[in-house]
């Protein structure tokens, strides 16, 4: 008589959503529209917009816009309707793979997954290679593991987790709008919902002579023509009732003047980015840390253990984001024809804009 299977923990079926939602992701939303989710994306937006100006700098609007309470307010139906648009394959093929890094001449060990269509599955020699052009000191050795997934029973997985989510304040109340914050795969799902949104109600502002950037519910939206961010605004604070979608209006912000909206005269905080409104030049934005220690920020559990020990001081060393680094001296020149911007162009910020310290 066989042993009965046991069932899968929750967390285990969380995980593998993630790895093919994080998949779908890499082939459907990745290189479209304005979606950016690391400083790295940015950096390339931005630099290929600015390679587009000429020799005389065009005058630059910035508008900036935060979607309020983004999470709580997603229309669940709509964001079920979208995934099962972007889920196509009928069959998922889960890998397990084991990377072996070495830190600090210590060798750790990480179990890791990845997705891929099950009519389009490659060879593993062909994944370790191309985990290798991100990865340095890395080995990659074959799991022999690969988990199938069908895409209804993915479906019906997300379709539980948006539709039967439970809220605990005293009682116990049902959600029936939004989606769960905190949960590993909220950020993705978000990601899908809000570029339907700009596939749908704003890619006329694509072009040559405007830039959309988007991560995850922040919007900032660069142009040449004064009329196009206005318009944007416009289409921004009407608002997207069947998405359910509403901008904050305290946190939006322009460096033009608009009704009801901050204007900020030279630079526009972003996602924890400084972007200079007339050079395009960005350096991170260490505001919130202005009146309290860098120590208060950061919660970790206290162990006597060498091994956590190790990974606390690989986590907590300090380390520069190599897209704040300005490596083409031909895109800074011209700056210093704006007597105005406010940046000294003869230091070592032209080559070295900022740094953060990586949590």
């Amino acid at each position: 008589m066989s042993k009965q299977q046991k069932p899968t923990s929750i967390d285990v079926l969380r995980k593998n959503a993630f790895t093919i939602l994080n998949m779908e992701k890499e082939r459907h939303i990745r290189n479209s529209g304005g979606f950016v989710d690391n400083y790295k994306d940015i950096y390339h937006k931005l630099l290929s917009f600015k390679s587009t100006f000429t020799m005389h700098k065009p005058r630059l609007y910035l508008a900036k816009v935060d979607i309020k309470c983004c999470f709580d307010s997603i229309n669940q139906d709509l964001l079920l309707n979208i995934l099962s648009r972007i889920l196509k394959s009928e069959n998922y093929k889960l890998i397990k793979y084991t990377k072996y890094i070495t830190v600090s001449e210590k060798r750790l060990t990480k179990f890791e997954k990845k997705a891929y269509p099950a009519e389009e599955i490659p060879q593993f020699p062909d994944i370790a290679s191309t985990l290798a052009e991100s990865s340095r000191n890395a080995v990659f050795l074959d799991g022999v593991t690969y988990q199938s997934k069908e895409r209804l029973e993915v479906l019906q997985f997300l379709e539980n987790h948006v539709k039967q989510n439970m809220i605990r304040g005293g009682d116990m109340y049902h959600q029936h709008e939004g989606i769960p914050q905190g949960s590993l795969i909220s950020t993705l799902l978000c990601n899908f919902f809000f570029d339907d949104l700009e596939e749908r109600k704003m890619s006329f502002f694509s072009g040559n002579d405007g830039l959309l950037l988007r991560w995850v519910d922040d919007f900032l939206y660069i142009t040449t023509k004064k009329n196009k961010a206005v318009q944007f605004l416009d289409v921004m604070c009407k608002g997207h009732p069947e998405y359910g979608c509403f901008i904050n209006k305290e946190k939006t912000l322009a460096n033009f003047d608009y009704d009801q909206v901050n204007k900020s005269q030279v630079e526009i905080p972003w996602c924890g980015l400084l972007i200079h409104s007339k050079t395009l030049n960005v350096k991170c934005d260490y505001s919130s840390y202005l009146h309290s220690a860098l120590r208060d920020q950061i919660t970790i559990e206290f162990s006597q253990n060498q091994y956590h020990r190790r990974r606390y001081h690989v986590i907590f060393r300090v380390r520069g984001i190599p897209s704040l680094y300005s490596k083409d001296e031909d895109n800074n020149k011209g700056d210093e024809d704006n007597d105005d911007n406010g940046i000294d162009d003869s230091s070592d910020e032209r080559q070295i804009c900022d740094f953060v310290l990586f949590l």
